[in-house]
C-alpha cells in the first residue's frame, strides 16, 4: 500500500490521525494515557472510515487532503459519485467534531451509508450504554429514539461517547441509525456505526436494517451528516454521564429551553380545567361507592377515542373471576386503579390543590373520595388490593384485585402498587394536611410489613402473599432482587419525614447499599413493566451484541427519588452522589430536542424502555418533582431546566385545536378533538416505532391526572416565577420565557415574554434576605415584598402592571 499522505490534528487529550492511501483513508482516534497515546478507534482495515452499502456490496472511497488550519484539518473528494468534503475539529481537549458534506453528482442507490470504526480497546468493556438494545447483528438503533442519543463504551481508564450531531437532523433526506456490535461469538473487533440506514420496528419495539431494500438518491441530494466523539481517561461512570447529559443539553437543550416555550402553548390552567371536563363532563369517568358506609369515589381508568362511547360497566361478584384471566381489560369498566402506573391518589393531588384555587366543592369532594377509598380499602397486614371494583353506582359491595402486573391480575399483592400509593397519601398528607392519624396509622402497618420481609442482601421483594392459616407472608421470587426496591425506599423515608422513625433510616440504607452494589454497576433496571407489558414476553431480556440489560425507567425514578430523600435526611454526601448517578441514566431517556421527522413537539418528554420506541410518555409528569427537587440540593441550574421541560412536555399530547401547529400527527384524522374527546391526554406518541399518534383508549388518570399533578406540584411548590436568592437565578415556569434577570442588594428585576391569556402569575422565592426586595418585571415595578411573603409566595395580576 502506498501511502499519500499523514496528518496529524492533536490536543493535550486526544488526537486523530488521517492517513490517505490510494484506495482509502485510514484514521485512527487516540488518547493520551499518561505519556503515551493509545489507540481507541479506527477505520475498518484498508477501508475508508466512510463506507456505502449496496445490498451486500460494501464500497469506500479515498479522500485526499486539502488544507490545515489550527484545530482543523480538511479533506475532499470529487469523483462521478459523490462531491465529499470532510471536515475534523477539535472543539475541546477531549471532543472531536467531524462532518461530511456530501452530495451525489448522479443517481444512485444505497441501504446503508455508515462512517464505521472498530473498536481497539477489546472485546469486554466493563460499561456500556445504547439509547436502544441491538440484540441481533441486523438490528440498529432508529432515530426514532433519538432522544439523548449516545454510546458509550468503557474499557479501563479509557472511554469514549460517539453522539451523532442533532443539528444535521432538522432536514435528514433518508433515516439514520446507529450500530453496535461488541462480536462476542466470533473473532472479529468490535464496531460502531453511525449515518444513513434504513430500518423499520420489529416485534415490539426493535429496529431492524432492511438490507435488501435500497433507497433511489437523486442527484444532488444533500447527504450531510456530523457527529462528535468525546473521550475520558480516569473518569468514573458517574462523571461520563453527567459530562454526557450536560454536553447534550448544553448543546441541545438549553438552547431550545430558552429559544421559545414550546412545546406549551396555552397557560396551564387551561390545560387543567379541560383535561378535568374531559374527565368528568365529556367523558363521565367517575363514580360514587361506599367502602364500610364511607364515601369513596374512582376515576374509572380507560375509556375510548372517537365519537361513540360505551356506558360504564359494573363487574358483578360473580364475573370476576373471569374477569380476571383477560390481560387487557375492555374499556368503560367501573374499576378504580392505584398501581404504580395508574394511580386514582396521585390524581387526587391535582384535584386537590385546584380545587381550592378555584374554589371548586366538586373537585375538593372528589379528591377527598379517592382518598377514603385508599385508607378505607380492606388490608392485610398493611398491603391492599391495587384495584376496586363496585357493583354499582353508589353501591357499598365491591369486587377488588390484590395485585397487578401492568394489565395482568394477581391474587397476590404487590408491594410496589401499595408503596407508591401510600407514598402519595404522605405527600397528600404534607402538603394539604388531610387525614393526618388515618393516614399516619395505615403507612405505620406497611412500613412495619416492608421491614419483616426485607432480603439480607436489602431489597424488598415486589410479589407476597399471605399463609392462610397464620397470615404470615410468603416472598415470591417474580422480581425478587430487582430495581423495584427503589419504590418501597421512597415511601419509607416520606413516612420518616413524618414520624421520624429512627427504625426506618437503616432499612432504607440496606435498600440503597443493595441498589449501590447489585443494580447500578450493571444497569439492571428491571420492573414489571419491561417484563408484563406491551413488551411481554420480551424477546430479548439481554443484549449480548452490546453487554445491556433491558432497562425500564420507572424504577430509575423511584430509585433517584428514593437517594435524594436518603442524603436530605442524613446529609451524608454519597447519597446524593448516587443519586445524580441514577438521574443522569434517567436523563438518557429524555428528549432534548424536537425530533423534525416526528409528528409532535418532542422537546422535554421522556421515553419509557430500551425495548420500547414511545415518545412524551405520561411518566414524565412524575419525574418533574424529582428534576426541580435535584437543583434544590444541588444548585445545578440543568436539572430545573429539565424538569420545566418535562412539564411543559406533559401536555403535549392533549387534544385541543391550539395544539394543531405544533402537534399535527397527534390530532390528524380524530374528528372529535372539539367534542367528546376534547381535553383528553393520549398516554404517549408514536409507541409502535413509526410517526403515529397512539390512538384507541385514553388512561384517564396517566395522562389527564398525572399532567395535572406534576402541574399542581410545580405552581404549589415553585409558583409561576421562581425567584431563587440562594442560587442567584430566576425561572420561569408557566408561560413565562425568561429573558434575562438581576439581583441587586435589595431588588430583583426580570425580562421575560409571556404566553398570550395569561394574566395571574404566582410568585415564589427560595432564601430571601431580611429585609424588603423590591420586584421588577418587564421594567416596572411590582412593589416591594418581606421575606415571609417571598417565601410563602404571592399571586399577582400581570395586567395591573399596564
Amino acid at each position: 500500500m502506498l501511502r499519500i499522505s499523514k496528518f496529524v490534528l492533536e490536543s493535550q487529550k486526544l488526537r486523530i490521525v488521517v492517513e490517505d492511501y490510494e484506495n482509502f483513508t485510514q484514521e485512527i482516534i487516540e488518547v493520551k494515557d499518561k505519556d503515551t497515546w493509545i489507540p481507541i478507534l479506527k477505520s475498518i482495515d484498508q477501508n475508508s472510515t466512510l463506507r456505502i452499502w449496496n445490498k451486500e456490496e460494501i464500497s469506500t472511497k479515498s479522500l485526499h487532503f486539502l488544507k490545515e488550519k489550527k484545530k482543523k484539518l480538511y479533506y475532499q473528494l470529487n469523483d462521478e459519485d459523490f462531491n465529499l468534503n470532510l471536515d475534523y475539529c477539535l472543539e475541546e481537549d477531549n471532543i472531536l467534531h467531524i462532518r461530511y458534506k456530501l452530495s451525489n453528482n448522479r443517481d444512485i442507490k444505497f441501504s446503508k451509508l455508515l462512517v464505521n470504526y472498530e473498536i481497539l480497546l477489546g472485546k469486554n468493556p466493563d460499561y456500556t450504554w445504547v439509547p436502544h438494545l441491538v440484540p441481533k447483528d441486523n438490528f440498529v438503533i432508529g432515530d426514532h429514539v433519538f432522544r439523548s442519543p449516545v454510546i458509550i463504551y468503557k474499557k479501563g481508564n479509557l472511554s469514549f461517547a460517539l453522539i451523532p450531531d442533532l443539528k444535521t437532523l432538522q432536514n435528514r433526506p433518508f433515516q439514520t441509525i446507529l450500530q453496535f456490535n461488541l462480536h462476542p461469538n466470533d473473532n472479529k473487533s468490535p464496531e460502531i456505526s453511525y449515518g444513513y440506514g434504513n430500518y423499520k420496528p420489529y416485534k415490539h419495539v426493535y429496529f431492524k436494517h432492511r438490507t435488501f431494500q435500497e433507497w433511489e438518491v437523486k442527484q444532488q441530494t444533500d447527504l450531510t451528516f456530523r457527529y462528535y466523539i468525546i473521550v475520558f481517561n480516569e473518569k468514573s461512570e458517574s462523571e461520563i454521564l453527567e459530562y454526557i447529559n450536560n454536553f447534550l443539553w448544553e448543546k441541545y437543550g438549553r438552547r431550545a429551553f430558552y429559544e421559545s416555550l414550546n412545546p406549551q402553548v396555552l397557560p396551564f390552567n387551561i390545560n387543567v380545567k379541560e383535561a378535568f371536563k374531559a374527565l368528568f363532563e365529556r367523558h363521565d369517568c367517575w363514580g360514587n361507592f361506599k367502602i364500610d358506609d364511607m364515601e369513596c369515589g374512582g376515576i374509572w381508568q380507560q375509556s375510548w377515542s372517537g365519537e361513540e362511547k360505551l356506558p360504564i360497566t359494573y363487574i358483578q361478584p360473580e364475573d370476576i373471576r373471569e374477569f380476571k384471566q383477560h390481560r387487557f381489560h375492555p374499556p368503560r369498566i367501573a374499576y378504580a386503579w392505584n398501581n404504580a402506573w395508574f394511580s386514582n391518589i396521585r390524581s387526587s393531588y391535582g384535584l386537590r390543590y385546584f380545587g381550592e384555587i378555584w374554589s371548586n366543592n366538586d373537585y375538593l369532594e372528589k379528591a377527598q373520595r379517592l382518598l377514603n377509598t385508599v385508607l378505607y380499602l380492606p388490608r392485610t397486614n398493611g398491603v391492599f388490593p391495587s384495584i376496586i371494583l363496585p357493583t354499582g353506582l353508589n353501591s357499598n359491595t365491591f369486587s377488588v384485585i390484590n395485585g397487578t402486573h401492568a394489565f395482568f391480575c394477581l391474587e397476590d399483592f404487590n408491594i410496589v402498587d401499595a408503596s407508591v400509593t401510600m407514598y402519595w397519601t404522605l405527600k397528600l398528607l404534607q402538603d394539604f394536611g388531610e387525614n393526618e392519624q388515618l393516614i399516619k396509622d395505615k403507612c405505620k402497618l406497611l412500613a412495619n410489613l416492608l421491614k419483616s420481609v426485607q432480603l439480607e442482601n436489602g431489597a424488598i421483594p415486589t410479589i407476597i402473599g399471605f399463609d392462610e392459616d397464620t397470615n404470615s407472608p410468603i416472598i415470591k421470587e417474580d422480581l425478587i432482587n430487582s430495581a423495584s426496591s427503589g419504590a418501597s425506599m421512597m415511601f419509607l423515608l416520606e413516612y420518616f419525614r413524618i414520624i421520624q422513625d429512627k427504625e426506618i433510616i437503616p432499612v432504607c440504607e440496606k435498600i440503597s447499599e443493595f441498589i449501590e452494589k447489585e443494580i447500578i454497576p450493571q444497569d439492571r433496571w428491571h420492573d414489571f413493566e419491561a417484563f408484563y407489558s406491551c413488551t411481554y414476553p420480551p424477546p430479548y431480556n439481554y443484549d449480548y451484541l452490546s453487554k445491556s440489560h433491558i432497562i425500564n425507567n420507572l424504577c430509575i425514578y423511584w430509585c433517584a427519588e428514593g437517594f435524594k430523600e436518603l442524603y436530605k435526611i442524613t446529609q451524608k454526601s454519597e447519597y446524593l452522589e448516587i443519586g445524580e448517578r441514577i438521574l443522569s441514566t434517567l436523563s438518557l431517556f429524555q428528549q432534548v430536542w424536537n425530533m423534525p421527522y416526528i409528528g409532535i413537539h418532542t422537546f422535554g418528554g421522556f421515553g419509557v424502555q430500551n425495548a420500547d420506541a414511545e415518545l412524551n410518555d405520561a411518566r414524565q409528569a412524575l419525574f418533574v418533582k424529582t428534576y426541580m427537587e435535584y437543583y434544590l440540593e444541588t444548585g445545578k441550574y440543568e436539572y430545573m431546566e429539565r424538569g420545566i421541560a418535562a412539564l411543559r412536555a406533559s401536555w403535549t399530547t392533549q387534544l385541543l385545536r391550539e395544539f394543531y401547529e405544533i402537534c399535527p400527527g397527534n390530532l390528524k384524522g380524530l374528528k372529535t378533538i372539539e367534542g367528546i374527546d376534547k381535553g383528553c391526554v393520549f398516554e404517549n406518541y408514536g409507541h409502535s416505532g413509526t410517526d403515529v399518534s397512539n390512538r384507541g383508549f385514553f388512561n384517564l388518570d396517566w395522562g389527564n391526572g398525572s399532567a395535572a399533578y406534576a402541574t399542581a406540584y410545580a405552581k404549589k411548590h415553585f409558583g409561576d416565577l421562581f425567584i431563587d436568592f440562594k442560587e442567584q437565578f430566576i425561572f420561569g415556569i408557566d408561560g413565562i420565557l425568561m429573558k434575562k434577570f438581576d439581583f441587586e442588594d435589595d431588588k430583583v428585576s426580570s425580562e421575560f415574554e409571556l404566553i398570550p391569556d395569561k394574566t395571574l402569575i404566582k410568585i415564589k422565592s427560595r432564601a430571601p434576605p431580611d429585609k424588603y426586595v423590591e420586584i421588577i418585571m418587564n421594567q416596572k415595578s411590582i412593589g416591594k415584598f418581606d421575606k415571609k411573603t417571598l417565601e410563602n409566595g404571592f399571586t399577582f395580576n400581570y395586567n395591573d402592571k399596564k
